[in-house]
């Protein structure tokens, strides 16, 4: 057998004894005939599988690599690599939560094997174009005398595809290969605090949207208060409203267990400060201001759904903030331009 008549397909170690993969390897076999071999690799971080490796190694005509995106496999890629070209093919796949886990290895497996045809054909080419060659140092057969030669045995035909290889794939693959992967969600309570000029503690509650690869799109709210011992029993209050970015880079990934990454938000802030002015009355005042903040972060998996979180940075505001006391006023403190920023929480994937 030929190594373009290998398929081999890489998924995570964890999935190589679950019975959806043994559905999926059942139903791409199915669909590309007896003359392919599937091959089944596992890897911890199947989207990091060497396909060139793979292929050398395995002697493989092309991998497909599985990755499901989420905790709850509704979404799944596929991808593709051809050894001949080095073509990548990806698709995404999404799935419903009333698909059971047999219709959805089927789907993976059907889905892998429409993919074939793409480095199918230069195998049968190339066959159609390869003479039958006795083995070496075979004498060539003659015949006896007096007899006649016997009649020369037809080439053989280049095994022609079977009908299921060629076969279109189901209207339930066809409708998971066009449909849009629809973003990863998340929720997560974080614990925070603040150190510079005031110290301050809080919480902070937000939301994330995959939006591919490593990055998602985020929006959270965050609280937090502290003394302003200044003022005689002051209290410092800081809201903000934030948007940004989370990027978990898979190059900084610790196997399954640990993901390091960044993140970068821009907010809308208001501090609120109330305590006694120099004539005794309790006074309020608030800001409002734009702020950024840069953090290193961290993530444990504490299951299939949870996290826990740990991160370090920076939060920034133009220009600092003066708190102000007395008559005529005088900074009492200031909130500077840059404060240190630490967060301890979770986050629970959907």
């Amino acid at each position: 057998m030929t190594g373009a008549a290998i398929l081999a397909i890489v998924v995570a170690t964890s999935e190589l004894n679950d019975p959806a993969t043994a559905i999926m390897i059942g139903a791409a076999g199915e669909a590309l005939g007896s003359d392919v071999a599937i091959r089944l690799l596992g890897a911890d971080q199947p989207e990091e599988a060497d396909p060139l490796r793979i292929e050398r190694e395995t002697g493989a005509g092309a991998v497909v690599s599985l990755v499901w995106r989420d905790a709850s496999r509704l979404r799944a890629r596929v991808r593709l690599h051809v050894a001949a070209s080095g073509h990548t093919t990806t698709r995404e796949l999404v799935f419903a939560e009333a698909d059971t886990r047999v219709e959805r290895g089927r789907t993976l497996g059907l889905a892998a094997a429409s993919m074939w045809p793409e480095i199918r054909a230069p195998a049968v080419a190339e066959a159609a174009r390869s003479p039958a060659v006795p083995p070496p140092g075979a004498p060539p057969k003659t015949a006896e005398p007096g007899t006649a030669a016997p009649p020369a045995a037809p080439a053989p035909r280049p095994s022609e595809p079977s009908p299921a290889s060629a076969a279109v794939p189901t209207e339930m693959v066809r409708a998971a290969l066009a449909a849009r992967a629809v973003p990863g969600f998340a929720l997560g309570l974080v614990g925070l605090g603040a150190a510079g000029g005031v110290r301050t503690v809080g919480a902070r509650v937000e939301s994330l949207f995959g939006v591919g690869g490593s990055w998602s799109l985020r929006a959270a709210l965050l609280a937090r208060t502290g003394p302003i011992s200044a003022l005689g029993g002051g209290t410092l209050w800081t809201y903000a409203l934030a948007g940004g970015v989370d990027w978990w880079p898979a190059a900084l990934r610790a196997g399954e267990l640990a993901r390091f990454g960044m993140r970068a938000d821009a907010m809308a802030m208001r501090h609120q400060v109330s305590g006694a002015a120099a004539a005794g009355e309790s006074e309020s005042r608030s800001r409002y201001l734009p702020a950024f903040d840069l953090m290193a972060q961290m993530a444990l998996r504490a299951s299939a759904r949870i996290d826990l979180l740990a991160a370090v940075g920076t939060e920034a505001e133009p220009g600092g903030t003066d708190i102000r006391t007395g008559s005529p006023p005088m900074v009492a403190t200031t909130i500077p331009v840059f404060q240190l920023v630490a967060e301890v929480g979770l986050r629970v994937g959907f």
